[in-house]
């Protein structure tokens, strides 16, 4: 028997300006399927503005895991 999958719009803060979608798409795959990441740009566009948000299918177990591992994780110079 299989566990359900769940669609999920998931914020992350703490990004720094220099991650990009394709960062976090890295980041966040190996727990399910992204199917998109919105970082909304800084005032001048020059990079993030420490925040996103990652909508993925991912089953509970798969969620569980990522938030143990993620929350309060050093990445890239922040801290999720």
């Amino acid at each position: 028997m299989s566990e359900e999958t769940l669609e999920m719009r998931v914020y992350i803060g703490g990004l720094t300006q220099a991650v990009t979608d394709a960062d976090v798409c890295g980041r966040f795959k190996p727990f399910g399927e992204v199917r998109s990441v919105e970082l909304p740009l800084t005032a001048t566009g020059e990079g993030c503005r420490g925040f996103g948000y990652v909508n993925m299918k991912i089953t509970a177990a798969q969620w569980r895991r990522c938030v143990s591992l993620y929350t309060g994780a050093k990445w890239k110079g922040g801290k999720l």
